[in-house]
């Protein structure tokens, strides 16, 4: 496979995690309405695997784009987006570009940060207009 096309795999593969990380947003916000109006607690499996779901997918984006940039985080940096991603990801978005691509990334990854809850929103309301 030459390193065109593995390229363009690692972005397509990292565009998808991105994806699906919209997608467990609506289903959060989903559930959360779903649970509202039945007014009842929310089961604490679920908070597990939406922490789990957040972990992995984050993983996952931060694997195809390292990938992608031909560049190796540290096995800290990668514990850390999985545990802590509040402060890893913007270490490695800033650890992994260069020049004015640094600063562009953490503004997209505070776009993005609102795209989440935008998506949070529009499922909660959407399931609460429903139930």
């Amino acid at each position: 496979m030459s390193a065109v096309v593995a390229n363009d795999a690692h972005a397509a593969h990292a565009r998808r995690a991105l994806w699906a990380l919209v997608g467990l947003a609506l289903t959060i916000g989903a559930s959360s309405a779903a649970v509202d109006a039945r007014q009842v607690d929310e089961p604490p499996v679920w908070t597990l695997i939406y922490n789990l779901g957040f972990g992995a997918l984050t993983f996952a984006w931060v694997h195809f784009d390292s990938l992608r940039r031909d560049y190796r985080p540290s096995l800290l940096l990668r514990l850390g987006v999985v545990l802590l991603a509040v402060v890893a990801l913007p270490w490695y978005l800033v650890r992994s570009r260069r020049g004015a691509q640094r600063w562009l990334s953490l503004v997209r990854l505070a776009g993005f940060f609102v795209v989440l809850v935008g998506a949070a929103s529009f499922g909660y309301g959407l399931a609460a207009a429903v139930l």
